[in-house]
């Protein structure tokens, strides 16, 4: 949240706490409002958020032809084909990119079956990308949020002002961008620990022409 709004919103807290500090009234929930929880469920302690990607480039006989090998080959292992294309150039051959989100457990799999199709491997590269961090920092944030939403509904349900409930639900409004923000943040971490992203570049073999004078 920006820091603007963090100050507005403590600002307007502690002025609605003086307001009403001296009501009786309790908050209440408004039919069809949904509150979350403030207190989110504990991560694990030994939880590890890993992302795993892996990177093969390939010289092959024929990209085309083993584009589409391969593409099926993603599919029995249950992986998604992102993007795949092949464009030919001609002096210098056929080329085909191919991306794709897989199972992580099949990675390995199919990288051996990429290599059956290799007349030279150029490039095999995995790497793991450890978020572990930035996703309990993400966590511990949607708490936070999540909290200061409730304070700041509970306040609007029950301040007699109209002017200050006006600004109390302005800023609720900008808490929800910011809670849905990190949401899809959380999101995109879980999504991409399930599914390693495979990166396959092919380059048609091309014998070198011998000129005769």
């Amino acid at each position: 949240m920006n820091k603007w709004i963090t100050i507005l919103v403590i600002s307007l807290l502690v002025s609605a706490c003086s307001a009403q500090a001296n009501s009786e009234l309790v908050p209440e929930k408004t039919p069809g409002i949904r509150i979350q929880a403030s207190t989110p469920t504990p991560l694990p302690s030994d939880l590890r958020v890993i992302i795993k990607s892996s990177s093969v480039s390939l010289i092959v006989e024929d990209p085309a032809e083993a584009l589409s090998v391969l593409e099926q080959a993603i599919q029995d292992a249950g992986g998604d084909i992102m993007s795949a294309s092949s464009y030919t150039y001609p002096e210098s051959g056929t080329y085909a990119n191919l991306n794709a989100k897989v199972p992580p457990e099949s990675l390995a799999e199919l990288r051996q079956a990429a290599h059956k199709l290799a007349i030279q491997v150029a490039n095999d590269s995995i790497y793991n990308t450890d978020v572990t961090k930035e996703y309990k920092l993400a966590h511990e944030k949607l708490a936070r949020l999540n909290l200061a939403e409730e304070h700041l509904w509970g306040l609007i349900t029950t301040s007699k002002d109209p002017d200050l409930v006006e600004s109390l639900t302005l800023l609720r409004e900008l808490l929800k961008t910011d809670i849905e923000n990190v949401e899809s943040e959380l999101l995109r971490y879980e999504q991409d620990s399930l599914r390693a992203n495979l990166d396959i570049t092919l380059t048609e073999s091309i014998e070198p022409q011998i000129i005769l004078e």
